[in-house]
């Protein structure tokens, strides 16, 4: 049986001389010696530092996500990357405190991006930032209606049309069509 040239390996030869895990990493990175997983026992700011890549003036978290922010398995527990990169290098996170990103990208684990502030505080600046008006009407991505549609719809409703045949006309559910008509959605359209 033929073994993988790297020294200090003993598996058995795939191609190229190579284990099927050297051969990967060959494949994948053009090095067999690349780690494409931390060490067991490596110390947090290691782990920390080898799931994240610079981009900019932003540190990225390369490794898993929910929502965009960066998270990892920490003393047993779930955690999130921007808090633990906090913890590491400014100190503890006061109790009930949030971990904010002066740069508004939740990947990024740059300390030198993240301060403390409350909940109330992340909150105000998500709207001094304009990030919390999300598209409305037509302008939404979701939206199947214009403006124009939707004063038709209003239009017509009012003048006695059907729910149904209104529906069916608009490519939309009757219920779609009652919520317009009784001004329960697209309220920033009025009807002359």
């Amino acid at each position: 049986m033929k073994i993988c040239k790297v020294e200090g390996c003993n598996r058995k030869m795939l191609a190229r001389g190579l284990c099927s895990k050297h051969y990967q990493r060959l494949v994948t990175h053009g090095d067999v010696n690349v780690l494409t997983r931390v060490p067991i026992g490596s110390s947090l700011s290691f782990r920390l530092e080898f799931y994240s890549k610079p981009e900019g003036e932003c540190i990225i978290w390369t490794g898993t996500k929910s929502r965009g922010y960066g998270k990892l398995m920490y003393n047993g527990k779930e955690r999130l990357a921007h808090r633990l990169s906090y913890e590491v290098n400014r100190g503890p996170i006061p109790e009930g405190m949030q971990v904010l990103h002066k740069c508004d990208n939740p990947s990024c684990i740059n300390p030198d991006h993240l301060f403390i502030g409350t909940i109330q505080d992340n909150m105000d600046d998500r709207n001094a930032k304009g990030r919390c008006n999300p598209a409305k009407g037509e302008s939404s991505n979701l939206s199947k209606l214009s403006n124009q549609d939707v004063v038709e719809i209003k239009k017509l409703s009012k003048e006695g049309s059907s729910l149904r045949g209104l529906a069916s006309r608009f490519n939309v559910t009757m219920q779609n069509v009652w919520m317009i008509a009784r001004n329960k959605t697209w309220k920033h359209i009025s009807c002359p």
